[in-house]
């Protein structure tokens, strides 16, 4: 039985086709722009609804209260300056 590897430098190699670069790049294209949209609708989705639901849940901790949190505390709050 002959070996393959005894006749593979004698076989001719075709030259690609004409085509090849431009569909290899279309695939590719495609290919990536299929994973960066799943990527964002991941990431990007679930980051919105992460910052969607904490406004959410203020808005509704401020209904509850029905007072607005005070970003500075009132002993730590400087008198107004009046201008005599």
């Amino acid at each position: 039985m002959p070996d393959i590897f005894d006749d593979w430098p004698d076989i001719p190699v075709p030259p690609p086709p004409a085509l090849f670069e431009p569909r290899l790049r279309e695939r590719m294209n495609r290919a990536l722009t299929a994973e960066q949209f799943v990527d964002g609708v991941v990431r990007g989705m679930g980051s919105a609804l992460i910052e969607f639901t904490a406004g959410l849940v203020g808005g509704a901790l401020w209904s509850i209260e029905r007072r607005r949190a005070d970003p500075i505390p009132a002993a730590k709050r400087q008198p107004p300056v009046t201008n005599t």
